[in-house]
């Protein structure tokens, strides 16, 4: 029988997060494992909201980032006093963007309190798209 090799992985510390839209344009919440890939391009692309409700997605999108992010940091340092803080401060902030979203325009999830009525959801036939 062959034995495997396992690589040792340096554990990660804890430093200062990227701003929330930075995070999201990266792919990571962490300047520490902002690595450059094989074949990256060299500009990303800027994502431009061509209106308000564009703008409150793109928001909502990059908070929801940002707080899977550190979560799983979390996963492997539990109970980091900043990572908590953070982590607790982003759901607030997502939960409230998410609730204006929906008193808005309408709701996104099954526990957002909205007037479906008030407008059809793009996957719903609606005539309104979502270009980001």
């Amino acid at each position: 029988m062959s034995e495997l090799a396992i690589a040792s992985v340096k554990p990660q510390e804890w430093e200062q997060p990227f701003e929330i839209p930075t995070a999201f344009r990266n792919g990571n919440l962490f300047p520490e494992l902002q690595k450059p890939f094989f074949v990256e391009e060299e500009d990303s692309l800027e994502v431009m909201p061509k209106s308000g409700r564009e703008d409150m997605l793109l928001q909502i999108q990059q908070i929801s980032f940002a707080l899977t992010d550190i979560t799983l940091f979390l996963d492997t340092h539990p109970g980091h006093p900043e990572a908590e803080k953070m982590k607790g401060q982003m759901q607030e902030k997502r939960k409230k963007l998410m609730r204006d979203f929906a008193v808005e325009y309408f709701p996104l999830t099954m526990d957002c309190v909205g007037d479906r009525e008030r407008e059809t959801v793009p996957w719903e036939g609606g005539e309104h798209h979502v270009d980001l």
